[in-house]
């Protein structure tokens, strides 16, 4: 390790861990930027495609099911994880629904991340469905209408009491149902999250 990455660790280990997440949500924010930059949408962020390097920063990893402006999935292939999935993208798995892979941007994967953030702030996901890793129709209704309820009740009370007002709301308007009411870029996310910094 080089001292400037031992520098970056000093200065994470003396964060809060509110501020620690924010500290990656930034980082993560700025990854979406840059993919969303490129044309291209992740459509599967969860922890096991976040890898930290060695001086703390976040790398967003494993593109398998994303989709780009130039190359795009078929139509019917939609991939990602259920537990991390936005209402819109579960609606696009949904055989019964109107939403299609081409449905979705940059604001998917903002739900996505917010989960991630919240799950890492909290130690459990927001509305706690059941997840199954291939869902039936009744599965993903019920995973609908958890989604499609903003955090409220005892997703609020898991935060720590530490947890700025500032976080809580940046959290809270990325896991917004509808997209148009989520952060409309991983730019606009990021200086949010610089903010709570």
């Amino acid at each position: 390790m080089v001292a400037t990455d031992a520098a970056q660790r000093e200065e994470i280990a003396a964060l809060s861990w509110p501020e620690t997440v924010a500290w990656i949500g930034l980082r993560l924010a700025e990854a979406l930027q840059y993919a969303s930059d490129h044309g291209v949408l992740h459509r599967d962020i969860k922890p096991a495609n976040v890898l930290l390097a060695a001086d703390g920063t976040p790398k967003l990893a494993d593109f398998n099911v994303s989709s780009s402006d130039t190359v795009r999935a078929g139509a019917g292939f939609l991939g990602g994880s259920v537990a991390y999935m936005s209402p819109e993208q579960l609606e696009a798995c949904h055989p019964h629904r109107p939403r299609s892979a081409a449905d979705l941007d940059t604001r998917s994967d903002i739900y996505a991340l917010g989960v991630m953030l919240w799950e890492l702030l909290t130690g459990s996901r927001p509305g706690a469905d059941h997840v199954a890793e291939t869902p039936t129709v009744d599965a993903l209704d019920a995973m609908l209408r958890t989604r499609r309820a903003p955090p409220h009740g005892d997703a609020l009370t898991a935060l720590p009491s530490d947890c700025p007002q500032t976080l809580r709301r940046v959290l809270t308007r990325c896991l917004a149902p509808e997209p148009a009411d989520r952060w409309a870029s991983g730019a606009e996310l990021a200086q949010q999250f610089d903010l709570c910094l």
